[in-house]
């Protein structure tokens, strides 16, 4: 009979790769899917940005607007010195021509104030959007980086924040002065011979329509772009990082590659893009061409024939200068369309990761461990599996107790799963059976950030950060809480003391990304 079959085994294998694929957002409980950002919400989160920057922004504004109210009247005064030099009426030239110089003068003077203000609003937007970027990236949970790369990550935060914030300085310049542009040049024309209004406008409708399809089409393509220039961001950032390794292995022709690869993708995509564009260009300029030519056409004749008592030459060439500032200011806003559709696909990748919420919360949890307090911890039937090895569990209904002060060895194969105790120990993860308790309690029940300041801890990878030596020795305290004689202290306790002093700045001396400065035993006793 009709209808469909579903084979569950199948199923489940497919929902399994789906849910362990890289590149895709996930909590400590698993993959969290965002909802696509339009380009309405887009722009009111664009203008939500610019909030704490009233000031500026308001002097933007009304700069635009003086800005473009006198640009309107210059056209009009253009037109008056026309008719004046044509009448040959030299009190009424010299009036407008003061005018219009005077207009000049305003309009510019206004102009560079606007764009000093709107340059301030966009790096200082620029810089807080990058921040809370990176906020809401250090709270996120582990398993959150487990399916992504730093790569990807680090572009989304320059690439993608420069790309979204771009329009907001449009939104200021563009949308506003054009704005105001269409509707004086608009009023304009209508004043000035409301038949050669209507006649040109037949010839707007097509180009608005065009420009908006091919936006609409040009998100997607954009979105592709910017994921693909993510992965070869990605590539880069993993073999820099493991030059040595790459070197080592003679593997630099196939990391170069693997980078072409994805610039490769992400240009034949920005092909396809630059060819719609320019297509939809040419039609554009064809039909503002033929709307030109209809104006000259028809008030040429109507000039000529003097079928208008109202239209002469002056008033010919002011509607003309008006309808190419007001279908200039058509252009610019349906070109600003266009941005913000296209800015929209990376407004996703940025606010996805801002509105993202870990599921294992850094604040959460009401009790706070005391500094010094003795710990007992006991796990209690503990499953765990990762996200990203769906198939092998690790721990199997892990059950054991240390007792405060108890000193203990963990020995096992490798992959056996000591790592992923510390690391639930650490509440990195939250186990998906059993629980984890501290003094009896679950551990969810306490504060994490206190928690965590209360454990130490030595890993097996040395970690160090490219700062002074002494910012490592004290990584993770409060500003002062150690004092000089605490920091040389602890470096003698580690045999450290009298390599650092070797060093041309001791331990004010930077030690290179990844402690490249020092020798592996060097990064070890830090």
């Amino acid at each position: 009979g009709g209808g469909f079959w579903i084979c569950l085994p199948c199923f489940r294998k497919q929902q399994t790769r789906t849910n362990v694929q890289e590149g895709i957002l996930r909590g400590d409980k698993g993959p969290k899917f965002i909802e696509e950002l339009t380009t309405w919400q887009y722009m009111v989160r664009a203008v939500r940005l610019c909030r704490p920057f009233r000031l500026a922004l308001w002097c933007a504004l009304a700069c635009v607007t003086v800005t473009q109210v006198g640009r309107v009247l210059m056209t009009h005064y253009n037109g008056r010195i026309i008719s004046a030099l044509i009448g040959r009426d030299r009190p009424l030239f010299s009036h407008d021509l003061t005018t219009y110089v005077l207009l000049s003068v305003v309009a510019m003077l206004f102009g560079s104030v606007q764009s000093l203000a709107v340059e301030i609003v966009q790096r200082r937007i620029t810089v807080d959007m990058r921040t809370v970027m990176f906020e809401s990236l250090v709270k996120q949970d582990i398993a959150f980086y487990d399916g992504v790369m730093i790569g990807q990550v680090t572009s989304r935060m320059t690439n993608d924040v420069a790309a979204v914030v771009q329009p907001v300085r449009s939104l200021i310049n563009t949308v506003l002065s054009n704005t105001i542009r269409l509707f004086g040049c608009g009023f304009m024309c209508l004043f000035t011979s409301w038949k050669l209004t209507v006649l040109a406008c037949t010839m707007i409708g097509p180009v608005i329509y065009l420009t908006r399809l091919y936006a609409v089409w040009s998100k997607r393509i954009n979105l592709r772009i910017r994921v693909n220039m993510a992965d070869a961001n990605a590539v880069a950032t993993e073999a820099l990082r493991n030059i040595r390794t790459v070197r080592s292995f003679g593997a630099d022709d196939m990391e170069v590659t693997e980078f072409k690869r994805h610039t490769g993708e992400a240009l034949r995509s920005g092909m396809k893009d630059a060819y719609a564009s320019a297509g939809v260009s040419a039609i554009s300029q064809y039909l503002e061409f033929a709307a030109t030519i209809l104006i000259l056409w028809y008030g040429g004749l109507a000039v000529l024939d003097d079928s208008h008592g109202d239209l002469d030459i002056g008033h010919l060439i002011t509607f003309n200068l008006n309808w190419s500032m007001l279908n200039t200011a058509i252009t610019g806003l349906n070109g600003q369309l266009n941005s913000l559709i296209r800015a929209a696909s990376a407004a996703q990748r940025v606010f996805e990761i801002i509105d993202l919420q870990p599921d294992i919360a850094i604040d959460a949890g009401p009790v706070a461990l005391a500094e010094g307090q003795p710990c007992t911890v006991e796990f209690r039937e503990v499953r765990f599996t990762y996200q990203m090895r769906p198939d092998r569990e690790v721990l199997k209904g892990l059950s054991f107790r240390i007792p405060a002060g108890n000193t203990v060895a963990v020995v096992g194969r490798s992959g056996a799963g000591k790592s992923t105790l510390v690391s639930l120990m650490l509440r990195f993860y939250d186990p998906q059976g059993g629980a984890v308790f501290l003094n009896g309690r679950p551990l969810p029940e306490y504060n994490l950030r206190t928690y965590q300041k209360r454990v130490g801890v030595v890993s097996q990878e040395t970690q160090v950060f490219c700062r002074p030596i002494r910012d490592n020795l004290t990584y993770g305290l409060p500003s002062g809480a150690a004092s000089d004689e605490d920091v040389v202290a602890a470096a003698r306790t580690a045999n450290a003391h009298e390599f650092i002093e070797e060093l041309d700045e001791a331990y004010r001396a930077m030690i290179g990304e990844g402690g490249v400065r020092l020798s592996g035993g060097q990064k070890q006793r830090l």
